[in-house]
């Protein structure tokens, strides 16, 4: 269990985790409110057209799941930041939670690269397995994690380098078709 909230590491002149997640926080809050906004706009999509495709439905609803993804994790981080105690267990939610979010936006991208290369799935095999690999990797270390110190000892290639890295191999596959 980690000590100690954001107020306090920043209070100490701290630059720990804790004292970095205030700040991730704090600059997270703008991305939370494009959220928002996109969100309003997809709820309204969602009440007012009809006959929408069943992509788009599914890309609505996906929506919809990554906000509530986005939501309750940056729920746990202000509880985090609120605590004098962090239990594992809200760590390993909140890594989970990030997982979850990862896969589901790179599940879009490499969705994106099967329609626009008219449905091989040879194509996409490459980003599948980069996106398995980087969720299995992820959903490990969030079932180890038991404070933000020990997090890149259990967690040894960021799951946020494989994603981008998933971003970019589904850019470069989309860039010659669109």
């Amino acid at each position: 269990m980690r000590r100690g909230g954001c107020q306090s590491a920043i209070a100490r002149g701290s630059t720990s985790s804790r004292g970095g997640r205030a700040i991730m926080i704090y600059l997270g809050f703008p991305r939370s409110v494009d959220c928002t906004v996109l969100m309003v706009a997809v709820v309204y999509i969602q009440s007012t057209a009809r006959n929408l495709l069943r992509s788009h439905k599914i890309l609505l609803y996906t929506a919809d799941v990554i906000f509530k993804l986005t939501t309750s994790h940056l729920a746990l981080a202000v509880y985090e930041c609120l605590v004098e105690e962090v239990p594992a267990r809200t760590l390993q939610a909140a890594v989970a939670i990030a997982q979850f979010q990862l896969l589901l936006s790179d599940s879009v991208r490499v969705w994106r690269v099967w329609v626009i290369w008219k449905r091989d799935v040879r194509v996409t095999l490459l980003p599948v397995v980069v996106l398995t690999a980087g969720f299995a990797v992820g959903m490990l270390s969030a079932a180890e994690a038991v404070s933000y110190n020990e997090l890149p000892k259990v967690l040894p290639i960021p799951t946020v380098i494989v994603a981008v890295v998933n971003t970019t191999l589904c850019t470069l596959l989309d860039t010659p078709r669109t």
